[in-house]
């Protein structure tokens, strides 16, 4: 995995400021190419043909097209030897020169051929076009802004390689800010940085030195079919071991994250089935009633895994809070973020570079609570912060920028009036797939695995895997209340049964313990000095007035905690982006904003 950057002018210095920023996208190699009309920079990390040859930017053989590429394509050795028949020559055993060569074969219809997580930017010095290209379900970011007025064009595989760039200003776009309030993530491309856009996934993006141009060129369809049960679990079995298969290939040690539930469970299933050697598997916890260290532990004597276990101390957290929201570039709420965090820290300690890891079944199959239905047949959803507590602890001036475009917060889509009862879970899940996952889970997967230079793989979100999973009818998905009823069946000879019928654990920290050991006084002070109640966004009498409450246990529901837990990250925010330009600072130990 690596990290990209670049944009329409030449300026070595600049170029080399936004690589150094990402540096721990990819410590491995570094380069850079800049021209009259371009600058590309790249850090590796080295996965596949480890050699000076997959040093980036890479070029074709009369140096006419460039690429900076940041991800896997897992089917390219089948694209290289079509290629090759019809007379490519390659120099390097690399994914990224495969991207190149069938540019060069089939312009920008290139990207449906591709099977895997990426992003990137070729320059196409002939026709004087930068074509940029994200992958279909956005496993891998890419952010970009552009000032059509002077016409300058700069993107990043990070937000904070474009703020580097001096030509930017570091302002708060509002509107992105209650998109977060209202959902937890931005739903419509932009970003909590005004003028800074993220590509969305299936999209590629043309520049053409007068226009910006986006096509989308792949999207989720609900195609529900109607069959046996057994033919899906046995379909889903298939498809699901051979998109692990896929991901096995490397030139690097790879391993499993473990929590003991059902999707990562049945990753680990499958491969170890597939590889000889025992499989590394990695399991985290907070020494907390809620760990998962016996469910994993069964799984991995289940699957005769190598297993690593790891407590991480609750104040630990703390300390790299500013850290963690450095990598994350967006104020966040989801303890989740924490577990990732450490998980990837402790495997890039054991020196695994890659790991499989479960996200997207849930969005997949159903595996959320909030898929539940009311009385009036519409799915339920959990709104980030209510309408009763946006009133209480934001001020009328920052809300009154919310864009008409938000969905509201009862319903996933207007879709679902016009989508038979019966089906409104597809409708619900096709939703997720395009705007929750790329949104939250794989945003925190992609930073907070890169964080420690360590790459996540996700054979849930094969696109092929994906097509087929919404051809699967809602009535398999949820059974008798039974969430992931067809993943349940297809994994039943392949894992215990005591993991094919445990209960959905969200992957977590435990928030009510970390507040009452010691969160709770680092929030108050940070948010007793804080700028966001000078610059007047929230009601400072009721924060405190909801931390006294927390402090004297009279308070102490998950949402609550989030909602503190999201203002502090917000300040933090304020001070690392906005006032103190500590994007390009290592100086990041919560002691400094105390």
């Amino acid at each position: 995995m690596c990290g990209i950057c670049g944009f329409n002018w030449e300026d070595k210095k600049i170029l080399k400021e936004m690589t150094d920023i990402i540096s721990h996208r990819g410590p491995d190699q570094y380069d850079y190419y800049t021209d009259d009309l371009v600058s590309f920079g790249h850090r590796r990390l080295s996965i596949i043909d480890l050699s000076e040859k997959g040093k980036q930017p890479l070029c074709n053989e009369d140096g006419t097209i460039w690429i900076v590429y940041n991800g896997e394509i897992y089917n390219f050795q089948d694209i290289k030897l079509d290629l090759e028949k019809k007379g490519h020559f390659f120099k390097s055993n690399t994914d990224t020169e495969v991207i190149i060569h069938a540019y060069e074969e089939y312009g920008i219809e290139c990207v449906k051929l591709f099977n895997g997580m990426f992003s990137f930017a070729i320059w196409d010095s002939l026709n004087k076009k930068i074509i940029f290209a994200r992958d279909r379900l956005g496993v891998k970011p890419l952010y970009y802004y552009f000032d059509k007025i002077n016409n300058k064009l700069i993107f990043a595989s990070e937000i904070k390689s474009i703020l580097s760039n001096p030509l930017v200003k570091k302002e708060i776009n509002l509107n992105a800010f209650n998109q977060i309030l209202h959902y937890a993530y931005i739903i419509n491309g932009e970003t909590i940085f005004k003028n800074i856009n993220e590509l969305p996934p299936g999209k590629i993006m043309i520049y053409d030195f007068n226009n910006l141009e986006i096509k989308e060129y792949w999207k989720i369809d609900n195609n529900v079919h109607y069959g046996s049960e057994n033919f899906f679990a046995e379909k889903l079995k298939q498809l699901l071991a051979e998109s692990v298969r896929k991901r096995l290939v490397a030139d690097v040690p790879l391993g499993a994250s473990l929590s003991g539930g059902l999707d990562s469970s049945s990753i680990v299933a499958f491969m170890s089935r597939i590889t000889e050697k025992p499989i590394e598997t990695f399991t985290v916890g907070f020494d907390d009633e809620s760990d998962e260290f016996k469910e994993a532990k069964l799984v991995s004597e289940f699957c005769k895994t190598n297993h690593h276990e790891k407590i991480i101390p609750l104040e630990e957290i703390t300390k790299n809070l500013a850290k963690i929201l450095w990598h994350m570039e967006v104020p966040y709420a989801k303890p989740a973020v924490f577990a990732t965090y450490f998980l990837s820290k402790e495997i890039n300690r054991n020196k695994v570079i890659i790991d499989l890891s479960g996200e997207g079944s849930d969005e997949i199959f159903g595996g959320y609570n909030r898929y539940g239905r009311d009385k009036t047949e519409k799915i339920i959803t959990s709104p980030f912060v209510s309408e009763e507590h946006k009133k209480r602890f934001f001020n009328k001036s920052v809300l009154t920028e919310v864009g008409d475009n938000l969905i509201p917060a009862n319903n996933f889509l207007p879709e679902l009036e016009k989508q038979e009862k019966e089906e409104h879970l597809n409708v619900a899940l096709n939703f997720e797939l395009r705007k929750q996952l790329p949104g939250v889970q794989l945003t925190r997967v992609d930073k907070m695995s890169m964080a420690h230079s360590h790459e996540i793989r996700v054979p849930f979100l094969d696109y092929e895997f994906v097509e087929f999973g919404m051809t699967i009818p809602s009535n398999l998905k949820w059974k008798n209340n039974n969430k992931k009823y067809i993943l349940q069946k297809a994994m039943e000879p392949l894992l215990p049964k005591e993991i094919i019928n445990r209960n959905k654990v969200p992957f977590h920290a435990p928030l009510l313990k970390y507040f009452q050991e010691g969160f709770i006084d680092v929030a108050d002070n940070i948010l007793s000095s804080s700028s966001i109640f000078k610059k007047e966004f929230v009601n400072q009498d009721k924060i405190k007035e909801q931390i006294r409450s927390i402090r004297n246990k009279e308070i102490t529901d998950d949402k609550s905690l989030r909602q503190i837990l999201f203002l502090t990250n917000f300040e933090l925010f304020q001070r690392i982006f906005i006032e103190r330009d500590k994007i390009k600072s290592t100086d990041l130990e919560i002691n400094n904003f105390l």
